[in-house]
């Protein structure tokens, strides 16, 4: 290769067998300069789940051979590290890992030698053309077999947020140092899940099978502990392990010194490299978690967010480039470039939400359909509105659609049975409450509701004094509270705004 152009990472592929050569920095393999003898070994199997409180943790946990530079660069082609760029995970986030890993065959390099034709570097060019070739080291450990592995990354925003949920793990059941698997630990995620403030997302992999056939919600643990039953009838590569080639016999000593410091400088998870970038992912991260829920309630009144967000590419640009430019010149000398993005802070979601007066009598237990630490986090929203009604409003039922992986849909429903059945007012993406009226006195006697589309209903009777709800200006109907028995007693509306982000 003679320039900076004719190296394509993009068509370079993670390792796929032993002696293969491999940039550490970029986790590519490439061409093989090693050859030698290979020793076999029986592996290990896992069954357990973890609690990650880190990028470096997740890594740990998911056997990630490449490094999280690599990673979060975008250069490596490890199915693991897709999945965890898909977390989003921020700097406090917490992550439960469940893993079940089938390690059946170990493979070992021994006595390596260089291939016979193969030039050994000894000047600062061939050294480059060296490590452009064959990379700066060969892969000397390869284990195959199945594993299966589903995260539940809980997306805090901020230590305080993270240290409630510690709390809440740990309520639950849930070691934060992890453990063993059983059937009841389904149930230990729901309730966490459900009571937790924070965004929640989920992502499952599975290698060395042919038909997968990966598993609902429902069965996430069923299918872990069931793991092992499962025929490996496709292995693949679940991990690997490299070694610079100046551990090989008669290659020229301290001819890599550079090049060492250079691997060393991106990869060291302890460096400056390493850790800056990750703080830039995780700031990348929250800004797109964000920017996520103010597309979903189509709000568009942070510019700073979206600012905050380009200059925060621009430095993982920056990033992405010397890693690149190691593969083209592994022996020049690296500093780490500005990161002004570090200078602006965290942001930290903002919104508010108001109460409606309340209409009806004294009756009934009180309700409230509307867990305002959790709303927009878990961007949840009103679908489905549906009444039974005679002569008074008997019952209602609200749908509410957010994105916990382990609690997608939910219906509250409050009041009798008495009545009959309304049709359903669906509100589809895009379609809200425009108005809602009725009728009160000791009880609520009727209910209407219209949506922005034309599309109404109502129920009930004609006693009790009119009313109707005023929605303010840039804020829409998040559900209801009141209080019910047999019959709606009081109706109340909960309306709800977003906020431009607070920076930490």
């Amino acid at each position: 290769m003679n320039s900076k152009q004719d190296l394509d990472l993009s068509s370079l592929s993670t390792a796929s067998a032993m002696f293969q050569g491999y940039n550490n920095v970029t986790a590519q393999a490439l061409n093989t300069a090693i050859e030698g003898s290979i020793t076999k070994n029986s592996g290990v199997s896992e069954l357990q789940y973890k609690v990650t409180k880190s990028l470096q943790e997740i890594y740990q946990s998911l056997n990630i051979s490449s490094s999280i530079s690599a990673g979060y660069a975008g250069f490596s082609g490890e199915a693991k590290v897709n999945l965890v760029n898909q977390l989003n995970l921020t700097k406090e986030s917490l992550c439960i890992v469940i893993k079940a890993s089938d390690k059946q065959d170990i493979y070992r390099t021994n006595n390596v030698s260089i291939k016979s034709g193969i030039k050994l570097p000894t000047t600062e060019k061939e050294v480059n053309d060296f490590v452009r070739a064959y990379g700066d080291s060969y892969i000397s450990e390869l284990a195959t077999g199945a594993e299966y592995y589903a995260v539940y990354a809980f997306i805090c925003e901020t230590k305080e947020q993270r240290f409630a949920l510690e709390t809440q793990f740990s309520a639950s059941g849930i070691s934060l140092s992890g453990g063993s698997l059983s059937l009841d630990f389904k149930s230990q995620i729901e309730k966490v899940s459900k009571s937790s403030s924070s965004t929640v997302t989920f992502q499952q992999i599975v290698s060395g099978l042919k038909n997968p056939n990966l598993p609902d919600q429902n069965n996430i643990i069923k299918y872990a502990l069931d793991f092992f039953d499962k025929e490996i009838d496709n292995p693949a590569i679940i991990s690997y392990t490299s070694t610079s080639y100046d551990h090989v016999p008669n290659f020229p000593a301290d001819v890599l010194n550079q090049v060492r410091k250079n691997v060393n400088y991106f990869t060291d998870p302890t460096g400056n490299f390493t850790k800056k970038g990750i703080d830039v992912d995780n700031l990348k991260n929250q800004c797109e978690n964000l920017n996520l829920i103010y597309n979903f309630y189509k709000f568009n009144g942070d510019k700073k967010l979206l600012d905050v967000l380009e200059l925060v590419k621009s430095d993982l640009t920056k990033l992405k480039i010397q890693q690149s430019d190691y593969s083209f010149n592994p022996n020049q000398v690296f500093i780490l470039p500005e990161l002004p993005s570090l200078n602006e802070g965290k942001p930290v979601l903002q919104f508010r939400f108001i109460n409606s007066d309340l209409h009806g009598g004294s009756g009934g237990a009180v309700f409230n359909d509307v867990n305002q630490t959790s709303y927009f986090q878990k961007r949840t929203r009103l679908v489905n509105l549906k009444l039974r009604s005679g002569t008074y409003v008997d019952r209602i039922a609200s749908t509410f659609e957010n994105s916990d992986p382990t609690n997608s849909i939910y219906v509250l429903e409050h009041g009798g049975n008495g009545g009959n059945q309304s049709f359903d007012l669906q509100l589809t993406p895009g379609i809200s409450l425009k108005s809602i009226t009725g009728r009160s006195g000791a009880k609520v006697d009727q209910l209407s509701f219209e949506a922005t589309n034309g599309q109404k209903i109502s129920g009930g009777g004609n006693g009790g004094n009119p009313f109707s709800f005023l929605i303010p200006e840039g804020y829409f109907v998040a559900g209801f509270r009141g209080q019910s028995g047999s019959l709606i007693d009081l109706i109340g509306a909960v309306y709800a705004k977003l906020l431009p982000a607070n920076w930490d």
